[in-house]
């Protein structure tokens, strides 16, 4: 059965039946080029449409109007709610108009303002989200506006202001915390708050300060550190702020400096040791920064030079004491005060480089004592004494 792969390059249409319209959707896939806009007439009919519409259902804007049927255009519409555009005269009745809402909540935005009416605008806002900004403004009662906040509390701003009553700002809130934001000032209470913190930590700021607590405070720290920024002074202290690095160690950059004690910086660093870098600097003892480094090589930029070198040899051998560190150190430190004051400079050479000669000039440097230089350690196995060879049996 002959198909084809783009039906704009046909010029022929003569001896094509459906049938091979069908094929070629299911050989070539339906896209553009094999669109039912490129189809004659006189060979669409209703199962043609109706498969073209399967396959994209934006292209009921190219189904003649014969075709269009109830079941055909709520078909579309499921799929795509601006198909509602292509639909006929005959199916736009407020009847209609009810059913498509139910089936499709967002499609209240296409339809024309004059055909919005109380009924379809409350059965919308039932179920999309954000459809009360659709609703005309004269339209927005409180039965309407009620039903738009249960549905979404990010549809309080689209209430009007004598609107906003207690009930509806508390369902508004019960559903999405950062309504707080739009609630009035005036029937803010405790309650309000506790409820959008709960339910939202983001709602915290948008808390007025004589509503802020402990507990609120604790709360919100609990969705992010940066929440410690807003809590009011005359809540703050050493208790308080031990309770809030329990919860949250980063909180600790945005705790006042007269707050940052000792237990406050140990158990910051405890909950997370990235808290160190918020560690003043006069705090930040060895026994800290080993706390710290469990969390990682990225606290190493916020140790002190003086335990940098511990604790990066930490990170190597998790079993070595600062005693053995500085043993090391110290040795290490011996044999450079050693290599200077023997005038020796260590030179990199292949063990085909160590010769007699080689062996003999570095005896030359004063200071020596005629003892071979450490570095030296020839695969021949020669020692010198006084630059006078002895081979070793």
């Amino acid at each position: 059965m002959k198909t084809f792969k783009d039906f704009s390059r046909v010029k022929n249409w003569n001896g094509i039946t459906t049938c091979n319209i069908k094929a070629s959707w299911d050989i070539a896939g339906y896209s553009w080029k094999t669109s039912l806009c490129y189809v004659p007439k006189d060979l669409i009919t209703e199962e043609l449409c109706s498969l073209a519409v399967d396959y994209n259902s934006y292209d009921l804007q190219y189904v003649p109007e014969e075709f269009k049927t109830k079941k055909l255009c709520f078909s579309a519409v499921q799929d795509d709610p601006r198909t509602f555009h292509f639909f006929p005269d005959s199916l736009i009745t407020p009847k209609l108009l009810l059913e498509v809402v139910k089936l499709r909540g967002d499609i209240l935005k296409h339809i024309p303002l004059s055909l919005r009416t109380s009924e379809i605008c409350l059965e919308a806002v039932k179920i999309k989200d954000y459809n009360l900004f659709y609703v005309p403004k004269e339209l927005r009662t409180e039965e309407i506006c009620l039903e738009a906040v249960k549905a979404s509390g990010s549809n309080l701003d689209q209430v009007p202001v004598e609107l906003r009553t207690l009930e509806m700002c508390q369902e508004a809130i019960k559903n999405n915390g950062l309504a707080l934001y739009h609630t009035p000032l005036e029937i803010i209470t405790e309650e309000l708050c506790s409820i959008a913190v709960r339910q939202h930590h983001l709602a915290f700021s948008h808390i007025p300060c004589e509503f802020i607590t402990k507990e609120l405070s604790l709360i919100a720290l609990k969705g992010g550190s940066y929440h410690m920024g807003d809590v009011p002074e005359e809540i703050l202290t050493e208790d308080f702020c031990i309770e809030a690095v329990k919860i949250c160690g980063l909180a600790l950059e945005y705790i006042p400096v007269e707050f940052k004690t000792e237990l406050v910086c140990q158990v910051a660093v405890l909950e997370n040791g990235l808290a160190l870098e918020y560690v003043p600097f006069k705090l930040k003892t060895l026994q800290l920064c080993l706390i710290a480094l469990e969390a990682g090589k990225d606290v190493l930029e916020h140790i002190p030079t003086k335990f940098l070198g511990y604790c990066q040899r930490k990170l190597e051998n998790p079993n070595i004491s600062w005693e053995e560190f500085r043993d090391e150190k110290n040795q290490s430190r011996a044999n450079q005060e050693w290599n200077l004051n023997c005038g020796v400079k260590e030179v990199k050479y292949s063990s085909q480089g160590e010769t007699l000669h080689l062996c003999m000039e570095c005896l030359s440097y004063e200071g020596t004592k005629g003892k071979v230089p450490i570095q030296i350690k020839p695969s021949t196995k020669k020692c010198f004494e006084c630059g006078k060879e002895n081979k070793e049996v």
